[in-house]
């Protein structure tokens, strides 16, 4: 019986000793350490690329309407029309592009088209959607 019970506690530890392997491997893969890449010529060893994330206007803290604006000043539109549009002051809108442009990061108007421009409908549609 004993001999039993002292099996079962080594095959559980075994157990949990692989399951801490491959945690610390993962972390290392994640990470973007150095892994071993095993080739017909023998292992070699090379750094991983890290993921460049792309970052959409809903992975701000944008409220609904500097959504809204965002979306227009996207089109290009200048604020007067955004504002027309909206049934808001040019001012208001101006206040609300500082915001996203302090939000997101950007200098100027710009900058955030050059950084959201080329999928601005994608993204509008999701936040339509949330």
């Amino acid at each position: 019986m004993k001999l039993q019970m002292d099996t079962i506690i080594v095959v559980f530890l075994i157990i949990q000793f692989v399951f801490i392997v491959i945690y610390v491997y993962l972390q290392k893969y994640r990470s973007g350490g150095i892994l071993v890449n095993k080739t017909k010529y023998g292992p070699t060893s090379y750094p991983l690329k890290k993921r460049k994330e792309e970052k959409t206007l809903l992975s701000y803290s944008l409220t609904q309407r500097e959504l809204e604006v965002a979306q227009l000043i996207l089109e290009k539109k200048p604020y007067r029309q955004i504002g027309e549009e909206m049934y808001i002051a040019p001012k208001t809108v101006s206040k609300h592009a500082s915001n996203i442009f302090k939000k997101t990061g950007h200098k100027n108007r710009k900058e955030f088209t050059e950084a959201f421009g080329p999928y601005h409908k994608v993204y509008h549609e999701q936040a339509m959607r949330a």
